[in-house]
């Protein structure tokens, strides 16, 4: 009866929106045998909701948890979801440790909304995975573990959620700033949802609550007619704070206002003419919030009111996986471009300072196509970019020329890490598997005890993983994040 109630209400959330389709279990075995074959057919699942006790038969040897551990394994990028009558303490604590369940509902009590947000963040992942989304430029290309999951944290972020962005000049702000408001308008089933920008370091002092509020006719010398504010244009949407560390102190101050009152009044208006607004703030930084705060440039409420969530992008530099996958996508935008970039034009690339990140990487990148004469780019190609020229004059390019010859990125850390597995298999007499799970654990618990309170997320990004991987090993280690 659960999972057919479930059905109908799947159908019901989704039918306007997507074609969906669904296969039934009745036993958990019976389940982890659908998804093994929709993996062979190539149509594997997106969405999998599992029953706790999924069979009432006396012969029934396995129940969801022992599901969703084997389909973990076997499709590690579906959204797992136990929907149950049984949330007891037991239950819901194994599904809490569970690396492979990501949502746990109570029957009687999770709402239509939820499970709309659920199959809308399935969906997404789909469609990212595919890279078919709705607005293909909100595409976030990358296959590295760091960049995979903040576009989880994307695409997971629900609509009435603040969100702070922290990243490096070049990194993809903006970009993820219109994916969280394209995301949101799907989930809300808003057919245009409002996308309003501002520049906080561009607003002159004296036009601050002009720009924020708007004015009204008269208000001042020049104001010939009512204007709207940028917080009207944003109602019911998202307002998009770029180059927050810049926002002047009294930007801050009559913004902060308006977030408690949840109304603003045009310059001129009178106090009765205040004017209720609802958005969601988007804000964006390239220092970290800590620092902004510290030095005086944000104010400590001010940032408390926009930092519900936070969000870090990975720069350029922890995404080696993707320099092979970007260039590929600029080839893609630039009229089937019949150049390849050589393996030692690839490492050179990669040991460069990109201090631009993914902004400066691909005027690179689309420099060389455009300009080399030959079909292979070299790194003497590169090197005669203009770009690059400047790039090479830092004080600490010296170490691109021996590593873009020897391709021994990461040579010192890989050399220790086999001193150290060969200490503890003469020291300790391990098998190699064993010496090499031992190091394993030992750098993770390094990292833990070295940042207490480190979340998953972030520990997954220090130490390359994805956060699936990463559970899984604090399982296998008995490892907890909370000490």
């Amino acid at each position: 009866h659960v999972r057919m109630v479930l059905e109908t209400r799947f159908r019901s959330c989704m039918a306007e929106y997507l074609p969906v389709s669904f296969d039934r279990a009745e036993t958990a075995e019976q389940a982890v045998s659908f998804v093994e074959k929709s993996i062979k057919e190539g149509k594997p699942y997106d969405l999998i909701t599992l029953d706790i006790n999924f069979s009432t038969s006396k012969d029934a040897v396995n129940d969801g948890h022992w599901a969703a551990g084997e389909i973990q394994e076997i499709l590690p990028d579906a959204l797992l979801l136990i929907v149950s009558s049984f949330p007891s303490p037991d239950n819901l604590e194994r599904a809490e440790r569970s690396i492979a369940v990501s949502h746990f509902f109570s029957r009687d009590e999770f709402t239509d909304a939820e499970l709309f947000r659920v199959c809308m963040v399935a969906s997404l992942r789909r469609l990212h995975a595919d890279q078919k989304l709705l607005d293909s430029s909100l595409t976030l290309y990358t296959k590295s573990p760091a960049m995979l999951s903040y576009v989880d944290s994307i695409d997971n972020a629900p609509a009435s959620t603040n969100v702070m962005i922290y990243g490096e000049t070049g990194t993809g702000k903006e970009l993820s700033a219109r994916r969280l408001n394209a995301n949101a308008a799907y989930e809300l089933r808003q057919k245009e949802r409002p996308f309003v920008s501002l520049n906080c370091g561009a607003v002159p002092e004296n036009l601050i609550e002009a720009e924020l509020f708007g004015y009204k006719k008269g208000a001042f010398t020049g104001a010939h007619s009512d204007k709207k504010g940028l917080l009207d244009m944003a109602n019911g949407g998202d307002f998009f704070l770029d180059e927050l560390q810049n926002a002047p102190i009294r930007l801050q101050k009559v913004l902060m206002r308006a977030i408690q009152e949840k109304a603003y009044r045009p310059v001129g208006a009178s106090v009765s003419q205040s004017i209720p607004f609802e958005c969601r703030f988007i804000s964006a930084l390239n220092v970290e919030p800590s620092e902004a705060k510290d030095s005086g440039k944000l104010m400590i409420d001010f940032v408390a009111r926009l930092n519900t969530q936070y969000l870090e992008i990975p720069n350029l530099s922890e995404r080696p996986e993707d320099f092979e996958l970007l260039i590929e996508v600029a080839r893609s935008q630039g009229d089937k471009i019949d150049k390849a970039f050589s393996a030692e034009a690839i490492s050179f690339l990669k040991a460069l300072d990109w201090s631009e990140n993914l902004r400066g990487f691909l005027s690179v990148v689309n420099a060389a196509f455009s300009q080399s004469k030959t079909p292979i780019i070299t790194v003497n190609s590169l090197k005669k970019l203009s770009v690059v020229k400047e790039m090479l004059k830092k004080p600490d390019s010296q170490k691109v020329e021996s590593v873009a010859s020897a391709d021994s990125f990461g040579e010192n850390v890989v050399e220790r890490a086999i001193l150290e597995l060969q200490g503890l298999i003469s020291a300790e007499e391990y098998a190699l598997p064993q010496a090499v799970e031992a190091l394993e654990k030992k750098v993770i618990l390094n990292y833990i005890e070295s940042q207490k309170g480190i979340s998953l997320l972030n520990l997954s990004r220090k130490l390359g993983m994805p956060r699936s991987t990463l559970r899984r090993k604090l399982n296998l280690y008995k490892i907890s994040l909370l000490g």
